[in-house]
């Protein structure tokens, strides 16, 4: 049996009476945090909300330029954000090999990382590296 399948009325009081509990705030001022896919969709909304609480952002994106806008659009919400925009292509080694190095040279270290980038193709496709593009960049990492 289906959970909540159990008709109108119990439906409209769970709409009435539940209340999902809240999110305490979150301070993040001091926090250093790498989002992969910060330019758009759900790591943009990850990286404008992690500044809004204050935390350092570093957005590791494929595309440099399409990054520096997501950086923008998060400045023009949050004046005091701190963003910073990195290349990372995780449909390839190198490029994931010179973030790693760049970061190592930068002695960066992050208090949080939220490897959100992913593709998916409806038909097989190799990356540089000739793997299935889907898994090296979703699972691979």
């Amino acid at each position: 049996m289906a959970p909540y399948n159990d008709g109108l009325l119990a439906f409209l009081f769970r709409q009435l009476f539940y209340t999902i509990p809240e999110v305490p705030p979150v301070e993040l001022h001091g926090k250093s945090v790498l989002v992969t896919g910060a330019n758009s969709g759900v790591g943009f909304c990850l990286a404008l909300e992690l500044a809004s609480h204050g935390a350092k952002v570093l957005a590791a994106v494929r595309s440099v330029p399409k990054g520096e806008a997501a950086k923008q659009r998060i400045l023009e919400r949050v004046p005091t954000a701190q963003v910073d925009v990195q290349e990372c292509d995780l449909a390839s080694f190198d490029s994931v090999k010179a973030f790693a190095n760049q970061m190592k040279q930068e002695s960066k270290t992050f208090d949080l990382v939220i490897l959100n980038a992913g593709v998916w193709c409806s038909q097989w496709m190799a990356s540089t590296d000739g793997f299935d593009i889907s898994l090296q960049v979703s699972v691979a990492r």
